[in-house]
């Protein structure tokens, strides 16, 4: 791992965005972020108390970007993978980029494409104990121990690292069931709020595309893009 520290930074994945000679799984971490975001443009919390970091894979060409569109479950796969090899805690897998513990937010996953760069960021709330307003929790709020950021980093990436290679020797389908055995939503009455309508079903699995499998009215809807609510 090629490995460049920040103490401040606007963003971990914009600084990979913008540069112009990444390399595989060149990395970058910051111990404050003044610009971090999540999925969809959301604000993510950028403390000292927050691991965040961003890598790079180069894009393969002849992977489709279809089946690149599964890397953001991919990466959360290797991540609860990673978490649990550090605290035997109940992780879950929130569709399509979290990891959630006790029903509240733990972590969460950001993968964005500039040319042929794929740029993953990774927020995991590890030494945090105060969260405002935000539904969320962190490893120290359960343990009371305190995390070495770099030490976590290692971990995670060597974990992630394994996943995304597992993707490219075609396990996507042994990767999907540990996904839904993990899967936060399953069973779950949700909302789900697309471009096109809002749905309000269940849950029962997510599909061979990471596609959300929601059953409305004996109706069975495939769902990609929208906002999810299990309030």
């Amino acid at each position: 791992m090629n490995l460049t520290i920040f103490d401040t930074i606007d963003s971990t994945n914009e600084y990979l965005k913008n540069k112009k000679d990444n390399k595989d799984f060149d990395t970058v971490l910051a111990h404050e972020q003044t610009k971090g975001r999540g999925s969809r443009g959301r604000n993510w919390l950028s403390t000292e108390g927050v691991l965040m970091f961003s890598t790079v894979i180069k894009e393969d060409k002849n992977i489709s970007i279809e089946e690149y569109t599964k890397l953001p479950l991919i990466v959360g796969m290797g991540l609860l993978k990673a978490l649990s090899s550090i605290e035997d805690l109940p992780f879950m897998f929130k569709w399509t980029n979290d990891i959630y513990l006790y029903d509240k937010k733990l972590s969460g996953i950001l993968v964005e494409k500039r040319d042929n760069d794929f740029i993953i960021g990774i927020g995991v709330n590890l030494n945090i104990i105060e969260f405002g307003d935000l539904e969320a929790i962190s490893l120290k709020k359960i343990t009371n121990k305190n995390y070495d950021k770099i030490e976590i980093l290692q971990i995670i990436f060597n974990k992630v690292k394994e996943y995304i290679y597992k993707f490219y020797r075609g396990e996507w389908p042994l990767i999907l069931a540990e996904i839904n055995e993990k899967n936060y939503l399953l069973n779950k009455n949700i909302k789900f709020i697309s471009p096109q309508r809002e749905y309000q079903g269940i849950i029962l699995g997510i599909n061979n595309h990471g596609e959300l499998i929601l059953e409305e009215n004996s109706n069975i809807h495939h769902l990609r893009i929208g906002e999810v609510s299990t309030k």
